[in-house]
């Protein structure tokens, strides 16, 4: 009995060290560039103010490409955010009021493009009407691509 236990807890660690070892190779992110790229988008958003009382709803990163089929290019990181009691045209306000020293995209009313340097941030406000959200999303090289 005793050694059917010994047997069980080994194959267990062992199941333990394979999972911790393969889980990365299984789930796809094994790549330390996106890594590095993502980390460096959140740097850029952290930087970003967001209006009081916002709720962040969802961050995901998602790769995008210079020609179809061809080799990533950099990454998007997108938050989206919930506001209570703001149109889109406030949420834009807000934004254009504290990036100033950002280059702005001229006339935009609901989605505007910001540059600084080679970092680009899109405030997406159209779903604020909708669905009392809107979207920020930063790519840290994206001025440049």
């Amino acid at each position: 009995m005793r050694t059917a236990i010994k047997i069980v807890v080994a194959l267990a660690g062992v199941a333990a060290i394979v999972g911790f070892l393969a889980g990365p190779y299984l789930l796809g992110d094994t790549d330390p560039g996106r890594k590095l790229y993502v980390k460096s988008n959140d740097a850029v958003l952290e930087r970003v103010s967001v209006p009081a009382g916002t709720e962040e709803v969802d961050h995901t990163s998602a790769p995008y490409y210079a020609a179809a089929n061809g080799p990533v290019a950099g990454y998007r990181t997108t938050v989206v955010y919930r506001v209570h009691q703001m149109a889109a045209k406030d949420v834009m306000a807000f934004y254009r009021a504290r990036m100033k020293r950002w280059r702005a995209q001229p006339g935009c009313t609901v989605r505007c493009r910001f540059v600084q340097a080679n970092k680009e941030v899109v405030v997406d406000a159209r779903r604020v009407a909708r669905e009392s959200t809107y979207a920020v999303v930063a790519d840290y090289a994206g001025a440049q691509s």
